[in-house]
């Protein structure tokens, strides 16, 4: 199982690295498309926020800007640790299996923070 990786270069007319970003996210594997019926949809069935989960991590330069999609990350709120972690479910996606790779994912933060 391999994830595929995008690089996106371009020069800008009126570069602003801010409203680069904004566009770019949410990106297509996490929302899905088209984008604004996905977020739509999203929004009326899924019973809680997303919060940070894939969001961007990466810094802002006058010289030039890096980001990332952080597929796994987590939060700490004083004496509450909340781990961040997904999985694409598209067509044909079993349940369990999906369930399965979520937990997957978040045993591997869960180990880094939590030994």
């Amino acid at each position: 199982m391999q994830h595929l990786r995008r690089c996106i270069w371009t020069e800008l007319a009126a570069p602003d690295d801010s409203r680069c970003l904004l566009q770019l996210q949410p990106t297509a594997a996490v929302a899905g498309l088209p984008r604004w019926a996905a977020l739509a949809f999203i929004q009326r069935h899924e019973p809680f926020s997303r919060e940070w989960y894939a969001g961007s991590a990466g810094y802002l330069s006058l010289a030039q800007s890096e980001f990332c999609v952080a597929l796994r990350s987590a939060k700490v709120n004083h004496d509450t640790l909340r781990l961040y972690a997904g999985a694409g479910i598209v067509s044909g996606s079993d349940a369990q299996q999906e369930w399965q790779e979520i937990d997957n994912k978040a045993a591997g933060l869960r180990s880094l923070l939590c030994p």
